[in-house]
C-alpha cells in the first residue's frame, strides 16, 4: 500500500509540474507579446509626438509669416507668440529668426 501511495504521489507531482510548466511558458509568451506591443506603442507615440511638434512649428511659422506680411514689428510678433503659444522669449525669437 505504501508503495502505491508513493507512486501516486510521484505521478501527481509530475502531472502538477507539467501543468505548472505549461502555465509558466504561456505567461512568458504573453509577457513577450505584451513587451513587443509596448515597444510598438512607444514607437507610435514618438512618431505622433514628432508629427504634432512639426504641426505646431508650422502653425507658429505661418502665424509669423502672416504678421510679417502685415508689416507688424518683430517685438509685436514676439509678444503675440509668447501670449498665444505660451512660449519663452528665446523660443519666440527663434521662430521669428527661422522665418526670416
Amino acid at each position: 500500500m505504501c508503495k502505491e501511495v508513493e507512486e501516486y504521489a510521484k505521478d501527481y507531482a509530475k502531472e502538477y509540474a507539467e501543468e505548472y510548466a505549461k502555465e509558466y511558458r504561456k505567461q512568458a509568451e504573453e509577457a513577450k507579446e505584451n513587451e513587443a506591443k509596448a515597444r510598438e506603442n512607444e514607437a507610435k507615440a514618438k512618431e505622433n509626438e514628432a508629427k504634432m511638434k512639426q504641426k505646431f512649428d508650422n502653425m507658429i511659422k505661418n502665424a509669423v509669416r502672416k504678421k510679417k506680411d502685415q508689416n507688424i514689428t518683430d517685438k509685436e510678433i514676439r509678444e503675440f507668440i509668447i501670449d498665444t503659444y505660451l512660449l519663452s522669449e528665446e523660443e519666440a525669437d527663434a521662430y521669428i529668426k527661422g522665418v526670416q
